[in-house]
């Protein structure tokens, strides 16, 4: 019997997503809306928190990223990760938003297990945060590193 393969890829408990137009709201609904998604996981409470920043720090730069006016945030739901895709983006916008992050508070490196930029089929861009547990949170901690090692992220 091997367990790493289990631990290496949490199984998905579900995927939700979220279209919020940029403005006084988006801030909060996409906070909350990461903060009931992080309910569902095994992730520790400040760990879970970190989460609802990472979101609402995605939705400040809403009106910089999105042409139309509209956030798209979805979510996959692990045992003990989330797994926060933004998008889609126009081209570079991905990289002008951590440049953006990494001139202020720097939120998105601080807080996620890992930030990456994925290309779409459609050509467009989508940003996938991983807020996974801290080293040494539990047994499972040790397989997931700042490499983006979550299988599907």
């Amino acid at each position: 019997m091997s367990e790493a393969p289990a631990s290496r890829a949490p199984s998905r408990i579900g995927r939700a997503r979220l279209t919020v137009t940029c403005g006084p709201l988006a801030r909060e609904l996409a906070g909350r809306f990461v903060a009931a998604l992080g309910a569902q996981t095994s992730l520790p409470v400040d760990r879970a928190q970190e989460a609802v920043l990472v979101a609402e720090a995605l939705a400040d730069h809403c009106s910089d990223l999105t042409p139309d006016g509209e956030m798209t945030v979805s979510a996959d739901v692990r045992a003990d990760v989330l797994v926060i895709r933004l998008g889609p983006l126009g081209d570079g916008d991905a990289a002008r938003l951590l440049s953006a992050d990494a001139g202020g508070a720097g939120t998105l490196g601080a807080l996620a297990s890992s930030v990456e930029t994925r290309r779409l089929r459609s050509g467009r861009e989508s940003l996938v945060v991983v807020v996974g547990p801290h080293p040494g949170d539990g047994a499972s901690a040790g397989s997931h590193g700042h490499d983006g090692g979550y299988p599907g992220a």
